[in-house]
């Protein structure tokens, strides 16, 4: 599995089967093979819960808040994140392994105790806040399997 953050396209998440561009207003799943109705692409544009091939989704107000089950990882992308969610909502983001926020949205992280924080911005304010150094930029983070996520949390400043 591989995260970009693109310009264009937003955060791109790709794998074996395709790939998931997270964006401010909407989620869609690019197939590598059309389904058997012959469609490539499987947008998501309300809270639910989804299955496309091998990616479980589900979908929470403030949408695109989303969590995403991929290759036995979680990622939880939370664009605008709620003030407060509810008991339920932050059970479900319990086990999360990869959490994209806002820089400013430092309670979260303390909250959901994620392997890796992928700030969308301020990656500065979150280093701060963590107590960390501001880490080197890269272009792509490259994920092979759930070993190699870090035992404790790290900060990843994810360029264009």
């Amino acid at each position: 599995m591989v995260i970009k953050n693109t310009q264009k396209k937003g955060i791109s998440i790709t794998n074996k089967v395709g790939e998931i561009i997270l964006e401010p207003t909407e989620m869609t799943i690019l197939r590598k093979e059309a389904d058997k109705n012959g469609k490539m692409e499987y947008v998501i544009t309300t809270p639910g819960e989804y299955e496309v091939e091998q990616i479980a989704v589900t979908a929470f107000p403030p949408f695109p808040s989303v969590i995403i089950q991929i290759e036995q990882n979680n990622i939880v992308y939370l664009p605008n994140p709620a003030d407060n969610y509810p008991a339920e909502v932050i059970n479900e983001m319990e086990r999360v392994d990869i959490l994209i926020l806002p820089g400013k949205r430092y309670d979260l992280v303390e909250k959901l105790a994620p392997l890796l924080v992928i700030p969308l911005d301020d990656t500065a304010l979150m280093a701060e806040k963590m107590g960390a150094e501001i880490p080197e930029a890269v272009k792509s983070l490259a994920i092979k399997d759930h070993a190699d996520l870090p035992e404790e949390t790290q900060l990843i400043n994810l360029s264009l």
